[in-house]
């Protein structure tokens, strides 16, 4: 954000195959296709890749890898169900089988898994400090049972994480879940079904299959938590910001126009990775 508009930054770096996180400026990578194993924290702001323990199973690699930041020791932790320990050995994390190892979103300290589709009536915290677990069941306003076949998203904050539950393709009630309690209060509902003839109007020509029914959107992502919402319209390669406060509303197409992309929380940081040195 800078004075209400959005600069879109474009990182002068050359990543892995694929990016499974983003924590303090600092990206979790992996060569997904050639060496499923390797793992490196980069920093994009420096250009430095740091590779961790060969990771011992590639079969079990089909989970997503995530780090946080333990804030009370000043340790990064990355966890793959598996984590590293101190001996650059990997040890043991074991959660539930209902959780979707690809569902998974960082806030400050936690990592979060969602359950899969369609039960989705939980998510599982790992308190990357203690290494324990909370389970936390999601509620709508009021206390009110999840239903499990109602769509939800979710979204970092940063310091929180965000579940948006679908009440019709353009409108969403907003929960904020704290890390540390699991205690879940409303903070805002989301309604754009008046802005359906603006989002048409700016739709390029769609990649691969569209919904019947018109274009469908979700949420990916906060700017400048609460005030401005990012959401990816599917099949189109065009991103929607949202001011929830003015509900001015605008777009960027992506550099990539593929149907599917991934959307991570990041901010820039200067963190210097020991034991390595910039990339050529």
């Amino acid at each position: 954000m800078n004075r209400g508009r959005i600069d879109i930054t474009r990182l002068n770096c050359v990543t892995k195959t694929v990016v499974w996180t983003s924590c303090n400026g600092l990206m979790l990578e992996s060569d997904f296709f050639e060496n499923r194993g390797d793992l490196y924290v980069t920093n994009p702001a420096t250009n430095q890749h740091f590779a961790l323990p060969r990771f011992p199973c590639e079969e079990g690699f089909r989970c997503c890898a995530c780090m946080s930041y333990a804030e009370a020791s000043k340790q990064y932790k990355v966890s793959a169900i598996l984590t590293v320990g101190v001996d650059k050995s990997w040890r043991e994390l074991r959660i539930k089988d209902t959780y979707g190892p690809y569902h998974t979103t960082t806030t400050r300290g936690f990592i979060h898994w969602q359950q899969n589709y369609p039960i989705g009536t939980h998510v599982l915290s790992l308190n990357v400090e203690t290494e324990t677990f909370r389970e936390t069941r999601i509620t709508t306003d009021g206390g009110r049972r999840l239903e499990k076949e109602s769509d939800k998203y979710y979204a970092s904050t940063g310091d929180a994480l965000t579940i948006f539950v679908a009440r019709s393709e353009f409108s969403w009630e907003v929960m904020r879940m704290e890390s540390e309690t699991g205690e879940l209060r409303k903070v805002v509902k989301i309604d754009m079904e008046a802005r359906l003839s603006k989002i048409e109007d700016f739709l390029p020509k769609p990649v691969g299959y569209v919904y019947q029914g018109g274009p469908r959107v979700g949420p990916v992502g906060w700017i400048n938590y609460p005030e401005v919402l990012v959401l990816w319209v599917y099949s189109y390669g065009v991103c929607i910001y949202y001011n929830v406060r003015t509900q001015e509303i605008s777009y960027f197409t992506l550099e990539y126009p593929y149907r599917y992309h991934r959307f991570l929380f990041h901010i820039n940081s200067l963190v210097w990775l020991d034991g390595c040195s910039a990339a050529s």
